[in-house]
Order: structure tokens, then sequence, then C-alpha cells
């Protein structure tokens, strides 16, 4: 049987980075971290953690810490279930989401799960395409993806589609578009990226002006609310969610500057196959309520 103890030595040195921060964390000094990783490794006759700078876990260390993740979430579960509290301890879920789907509806749709459930998020964000890396390496149990292909021993559902649309202050379209909206004006007008892995700029301007990464100025701004605000500000035109910016549609502040060119990104909730009653009914109340939220352009 594995020890609970060395696994959580494990995981806390990948969640803080180093040995001296996990020490402090676990009120145990940096050896008897070392020493507890060093005996799991020699137990499971593998490499867990390689130590570089920065660390990182190898294939199987990630293997382990998905596990471990787990039996964490069961065990605090079953500890709720259990008498002897008037008041059920809170239980932390550990997700990877897009920002663009937390500056729109994700909260809408978690809602009533995390309050029935008295759910602590500790939501990791990071672009669509990559958020299903951090599910494969065990940082998180469940995530938002734009890939449709589950993970092996995981579960992949499609909870909706995101319409994506170019927008800017009308201000800023009369000054870079007065000749149109085209692949010449489009290389000299500055656009926004989320950061370094955000691939939807790209691939909108390929898509419907041939256009290819390198080829035309944009701002890095790590922040989906924020990409309203440069728009606003005559900054930059910028790709975001229809649903984020309905009401600056609506009361003129920002325009489509293509109408009809339009990038629908498909949204997948992927899950450890595995899970116990209550990971399946946040799940099912998630997926339920992101359906109400998204439009359905898929088949499920």
């Amino acid at each position: 049987m594995l020890d609970y103890r060395q696994m959580e030595a494990l995981a806390v040195v990948l969640e803080q980075g180093n040995f001296e921060k996990a020490a402090d964390t676990l009120c145990v000094t940096q050896s008897a971290v070392s020493q507890r990783i060093k005996q799991l490794e020699e137990r499971l006759g593998c490499l867990l953690l390689v130590r570089a700078n920065p660390l990182y876990a190898t294939e199987e260390g990630k293997r382990l810490l998905g596990h471990f993740k787990q039996v964490q979430f069961l065990e605090q579960e079953m500890m709720n279930q259990m008498p002897g509290s008037e008041e059920r301890p809170f239980l932390k879920l550990p997700l990877a989401i897009n920002a663009d789907s937390l500056a729109t509806w994700f909260f809408s749709a978690m809602a009533p799960a995390a309050i029935k459930a008295r759910l602590l998020l500790d939501i990791k964000i990071d672009d669509q395409d990559q958020t299903l890396s951090l599910l494969k390496q065990g940082v998180v149990m469940s995530c938002i993806s734009t890939q449709s292909q589950a993970l092996q021993g995981g579960l992949s559902t499609y909870i909706g589609t995101m319409p994506y649309i170019a927008v800017a202050s009308p201000a800023f379209i009369k000054t870079h578009f007065s000749a149109g909206v085209t692949r010449q004006t489009l290389k000299t007008t500055p656009a926004v990226t989320f950061n370094h892995t955000d691939n939807l700029q790209h691939q909108y301007l390929k898509r419907f002006y041939r256009i290819q990464p390198g080829e035309y100025p944009f701002h890095t701004i790590p922040s989906a609310e924020s990409f309203v605000d440069i728009a606003q500000q005559g900054m930059a035109y910028i790709l975001v969610p229809e649903l984020q910016v309905a009401a600056q549609l609506k009361s003129g502040t920002l325009k489509e500057i293509a109408p009809g060119n339009q990038l629908d990104v498909h949204l997948y909730w992927h899950q450890w196959r595995l899970q116990s009653p209550l990971s399946r009914e946040i799940s099912a109340a998630l997926i339920k309520h992101a359906r109400k939220l998204l439009p359905q352009l898929l088949k499920h």
C-alpha cells in the first residue's frame, strides 16, 4: 500500500515549486521532505520528480499526482459524510478553466453545485487549448478544453460553443479601417492575445484573411476582462466571446469590425472516468447549466 505522507510530500513540492516552501507548508525539514519522496521513488522503482530548476514531475510522477488528488477529494467527501460535526467542512476542488469562460458563463453554471456541495474552487487559468495538459499532469480534477478526445481513463463531454467576434471602438474603426477591414489593413493594426499559447487570434486571421502568425502586431494582455477595456480605450481591436461584449454592442461603445466572420469554439468538460458520487453530481450539474447558457451547435 502506498504511503500517503510520501505522496503528499511529492504533491506539495510540485505545487510550491521547491523543497524549502514545501517543508514550511508541511511543517517538517527539507531533509524530511526529500527523504519521503526518495522512499516513494524506491518503493515504486522509478523517478517521480526531476530535481531541476524549476522542478517538474516525470510521467510516472504525473500519474501518481493525479491519483493522489483523487484520493484527497474522496477522503474529504467521506469525512463530510461522517457524524460528529455540526457543520460539514468545505471540499477543495482543483479545476483548469480558460479565462474567457471564467469571464462569462462559468460561475453561473458552477454556483449551484458549488454552494450545495460546499466547494472551495482552486482554479488554474490557462488557454482553452492548454488546460487538458493540467488534467493529464494530475494538477486538477477536471477541466474545460477545446479538445474533444478524452484522455486515457477519462471522459469528455460537449458542453456548448462560444462564438467569437472581432470588435473595436467606433473611433478605432474610423482611424484604422476607413479603407475597410482587409488583409492589408489588419496586417498593420494592433490586436490582442491572452498569452504566448493563445492561438485564437492566429486562427481567426488565418481563416478569414490568410494572415500568418508574425504578420500582424498585437498586445499580450493576460486578463480576459481587460480585453474589453483596451478595446474601449481605442488601443486595439479584440477577438472575444460575443457573450462577453453583449452590453457594449447594444450600447454602441463597441462594434463588430467584420460582421459574419465568426469563430466558433466548441468546449468540452473533461474528467476522470473513476469518480465518486459527489464528483459525478458536480459534473452533471455543471454540464446541465452550461448547456443552458451556451449555444448548442453540436449533437450530444
